[in-house]
Protein backbone atom coordinates (compact mmCIF):
# COMPACT_ATOMS: atom_id res chain seq x y z
CA UNK A 1 0.00 0.00 0.00
CA UNK A 2 2.49 2.46 0.65
CA UNK A 3 3.91 1.82 -2.88
CA UNK A 4 0.84 2.86 -4.23
CA UNK A 5 0.20 5.91 -2.07
CA UNK A 6 3.90 6.96 -2.97
CA UNK A 7 3.09 6.58 -6.72
CA UNK A 8 -0.36 8.74 -6.51
CA UNK A 9 1.57 11.63 -4.73
CA UNK A 10 4.11 11.76 -7.26
CA UNK A 11 1.42 11.87 -9.82
CA UNK A 12 -0.15 14.34 -8.19
CA UNK A 13 3.11 16.39 -7.03
CA UNK A 14 4.32 16.18 -10.51
CA UNK A 15 1.04 17.36 -12.28
CA UNK A 16 -0.68 19.74 -10.25
CA UNK A 17 2.21 21.08 -7.75
CA UNK A 18 5.30 21.47 -10.01
CA UNK A 19 5.61 25.03 -11.66
CA UNK A 20 4.91 23.15 -14.88
CA UNK A 21 1.82 21.49 -14.06
CA UNK A 22 -0.59 20.38 -16.76
CA UNK A 23 -3.34 20.20 -14.27
CA UNK A 24 -5.62 23.02 -13.27
CA UNK A 25 -7.94 22.49 -9.69
CA UNK A 26 -10.30 25.31 -10.61
CA UNK A 27 -12.24 24.37 -7.30
CA UNK A 28 -15.63 21.45 -6.99
CA UNK A 29 -17.95 22.38 -9.75
CA UNK A 30 -15.94 25.63 -11.09
CA UNK A 31 -15.84 24.16 -14.74
CA UNK A 32 -18.72 24.57 -16.53
CA UNK A 33 -19.46 21.56 -19.12
CA UNK A 34 -20.96 21.99 -22.69
CA UNK A 35 -22.72 18.61 -22.09
CA UNK A 36 -22.24 17.24 -18.90
CA UNK A 37 -22.44 18.66 -15.22
CA UNK A 38 -19.94 21.16 -13.66
CA UNK A 39 -16.40 19.10 -12.81
CA UNK A 40 -12.97 19.84 -10.66
CA UNK A 41 -10.49 19.39 -12.33
CA UNK A 42 -8.99 20.55 -16.44
CA UNK A 43 -5.72 20.44 -18.32
CA UNK A 44 -4.12 24.05 -18.40
CA UNK A 45 -3.99 24.57 -21.70
CA UNK A 46 -8.14 23.42 -22.03
CA UNK A 47 -10.33 25.66 -24.32
CA UNK A 48 -13.47 27.82 -22.58
CA UNK A 49 -16.85 26.37 -22.55
CA UNK A 50 -18.21 26.53 -25.66
CA UNK A 51 -15.27 26.39 -27.67
CA UNK A 52 -14.41 22.55 -26.83
CA UNK A 53 -14.93 19.55 -28.96
CA UNK A 54 -16.98 16.45 -28.37
CA UNK A 55 -13.19 14.77 -27.87
CA UNK A 56 -11.33 17.90 -25.79
CA UNK A 57 -14.84 17.43 -23.40
CA UNK A 58 -14.08 13.90 -22.99
CA UNK A 59 -10.82 14.38 -22.28
CA UNK A 60 -11.80 16.71 -19.31
CA UNK A 61 -14.20 14.00 -17.90
CA UNK A 62 -11.55 11.22 -17.90
CA UNK A 63 -9.57 13.53 -16.19
CA UNK A 64 -11.98 14.15 -13.15
CA UNK A 65 -12.99 10.00 -13.20
CA UNK A 66 -9.42 9.42 -12.45
CA UNK A 67 -8.90 12.10 -10.13
CA UNK A 68 -11.74 11.27 -8.58
CA UNK A 69 -10.75 6.95 -8.49
CA UNK A 70 -7.05 8.50 -7.21
CA UNK A 71 -8.85 10.61 -4.22
CA UNK A 72 -11.46 7.36 -3.55
CA UNK A 73 -7.63 4.90 -3.71
CA UNK A 74 -5.97 7.47 -1.54
CA UNK A 75 -8.43 7.70 1.32
CA UNK A 76 -8.81 3.99 1.34
CA UNK A 77 -5.23 3.80 2.16
CA UNK A 78 -5.28 6.07 4.64
CA UNK A 79 -8.32 4.60 6.37
CA UNK A 80 -7.42 1.31 6.47
CA UNK A 81 -3.67 2.36 7.00
CA UNK A 82 -3.49 4.88 9.55
CA UNK A 83 0.05 5.37 9.82
CA UNK A 84 -0.03 6.67 6.19
CA UNK A 85 -0.94 10.50 6.34
CA UNK A 86 -2.98 11.68 3.45
CA UNK A 87 -0.82 14.90 1.80
CA UNK A 88 -1.65 15.37 -1.40
CA UNK A 89 -4.70 17.39 -0.79
CA UNK A 90 -2.28 19.50 1.06
CA UNK A 91 -0.28 20.84 -1.64
CA UNK A 92 2.31 22.15 1.01
CA UNK A 93 2.76 19.23 2.62
CA UNK A 94 3.06 17.08 -0.95
CA UNK A 95 5.48 19.56 -2.23
CA UNK A 96 7.58 18.96 1.15
CA UNK A 97 7.34 15.70 1.29
CA UNK A 98 8.33 14.88 -2.22
CA UNK A 99 11.57 17.06 -2.49
CA UNK A 100 12.34 15.44 0.39
CA UNK A 101 12.46 11.99 -0.73
CA UNK A 102 14.01 13.46 -3.88
CA UNK A 103 17.06 14.97 -1.97
CA UNK A 104 17.55 11.33 -0.68
CA UNK A 105 20.99 10.33 -1.74
CA UNK A 106 21.74 13.27 -4.20
CA UNK A 107 24.78 14.52 -2.89
CA UNK A 108 26.65 11.10 -2.67
CA UNK A 109 28.55 8.73 -5.66
CA UNK A 110 25.51 6.66 -7.50
CA UNK A 111 25.60 3.46 -5.94
CA UNK A 112 27.10 1.70 -9.21
CA UNK A 113 30.05 4.11 -9.00
CA UNK A 114 30.50 7.34 -11.14
CA UNK A 115 29.76 6.71 -15.07
CA UNK A 116 32.36 7.19 -17.37
CA UNK A 117 29.49 8.82 -20.04
CA UNK A 118 28.51 11.72 -21.09
CA UNK A 119 24.86 12.27 -19.85
CA UNK A 120 23.07 15.52 -20.89
CA UNK A 121 19.72 14.81 -18.50
CA UNK A 122 16.22 16.92 -19.33
CA UNK A 123 14.22 16.88 -16.40
CA UNK A 124 11.30 17.36 -18.45
CA UNK A 125 11.93 14.14 -20.28
CA UNK A 126 12.95 12.57 -16.50
CA UNK A 127 9.78 14.07 -15.15
CA UNK A 128 7.49 12.79 -18.02
CA UNK A 129 9.10 9.32 -18.17
CA UNK A 130 8.47 9.18 -13.92
CA UNK A 131 4.98 10.14 -14.49
CA UNK A 132 4.23 7.26 -17.65
CA UNK A 133 6.07 4.85 -15.62
CA UNK A 134 3.50 5.42 -12.41
CA UNK A 135 0.63 6.01 -14.28
CA UNK A 136 1.56 2.61 -16.23
CA UNK A 137 2.32 0.79 -12.77
CA UNK A 138 -1.12 2.31 -11.10
CA UNK A 139 -2.94 0.85 -14.14
CA UNK A 140 -1.56 -2.34 -13.77
CA UNK A 141 -1.95 -2.49 -10.14
CA UNK A 142 -5.47 -1.53 -10.01
CA UNK A 143 -6.23 -3.88 -13.09
CA UNK A 144 -4.75 -6.61 -11.02
CA UNK A 145 -6.61 -6.12 -7.90
CA UNK A 146 -9.69 -5.91 -10.31
CA UNK A 147 -11.51 -3.45 -9.10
Amino acid sequence: MDEILHKIELFMFYNMVVDDHIIQDDGTYNVPMENHNNLRYTFIDDKDFGDRTGVEQKKIILLNDMMEIFSDLHTYIHENHPENKPSYFDKNALKSKIENKLDINTDSEPIDGESCEETDTNSDETITDITDQTINQITDEITDMEL
